[in-house]
């Protein structure tokens, strides 16, 4: 997870603050420029009238500040269990289980050159391990919101998964079954290009001192709604239509994609 740099633009009676962060604590210059020209539909016109009568025109020169934050602070095992521990999650009723993840099998299955059903211990061991820090968002979260966290994640990688099954050409969707019977359907292209992991440890602990259950799985990117819980099943399939992801515009459910955050460390 690499920070970016950021801009903020803001209009304050007539004159156009640039502000440029960037990773960690760094000093951030802010300096004024005259507003552009109005545009053909007024917009900029208008609102520079409206600045001018709600804000005194002030201009500083030369202010400095600063601007921080981070996307590799790791959330405690604490926290995460009071936002996503929850007998109840995105509306579906869940009886978090109680195993060791090492004994745990998992069915893999579908249009594969070689199907087979291992332990998560065995594939681990076999080389499919993964450590990550990936970050666990509700999928209703606001910008600004408290339903998000980032964990170091560890478990069984995907991508060593697929290739140990070896999924026909045609295979276009990955289907993930929980143990209660939940289903969750994605791309094929978007399981591979998405880091996704059968998470086993969270924060070097097992899932009951943070999310609950024995395994789940995590996408880089994804909302929480995606994160099958205690996954019994990966199916391969070749489908008549591949499934939108999660993302995308044609995904049914896109008033509930995941939508960006931010954590300000802090300003002056």
């Amino acid at each position: 997870m690499k920070a970016e740099k950021k801009k903020i633009f803001r209009v304050l009676g007539g004159s156009v603050l640039i502000l440029s962060g960037m990773t960690g604590a760094a000093p951030a210059l802010v300096q004024t420029a005259q507003a552009q020209p109005s545009d053909s539909n007024g917009a900029l016109d208008e609102a520079s009238q409206y600045a001018s009568t709600n804000v005194n025109d002030v201009v500083v020169s030369n202010v400095q500040g600063f601007f921080g934050w981070t996307q590799e602070q790791i959330t405690s095992n604490d926290v995460i269990a009071q936002l996503f521990n929850r007998s109840t999650i995105c509306g579906r009723a869940y009886e978090p289980t109680q195993q060791d993840a090492s004994t745990w099998n998992i069915e893999v299955k579908g249009d594969v050159q070689n199907a087979f059903t291992e332990s998560l211990g065995e594939l681990q061991q076999d080389g499919a391990n993964a450590r990550s820090v990936m970050t666990c968002a509700c999928a209703s979260n606001t910008a600004g919101g408290s339903a998000i966290v980032n964990a170091e994640v560890q478990g069984v990688s995907m991508s060593d998964l697929i290739i140990k099954a070896h999924p026909d050409a045609s295979v276009n969707a990955v289907i993930f079954t929980g143990s209660d019977g939940t289903s969750i359907t994605l791309p094929y292209s978007y399981v591979l290009g998405n880091d996704a992991i059968l998470a086993t440890q969270i924060n070097g602990e097992s899932l009951d001192a943070s999310v609950g259950g024995t395994n789940q799985l995590w996408i880089s990117s994804t909302a929480a709604k995606y994160f099958c819980r205690d996954v019994v099943s990966v199916e391969f399939a070749t489908l008549d239509q591949q499934p939108a992801a999660p993302n995308d515009d044609q995904a049914t459910d896109t008033d509930y994609v995941n939508r960006p955050n931010v954590g300000v460390l802090e300003a002056e």
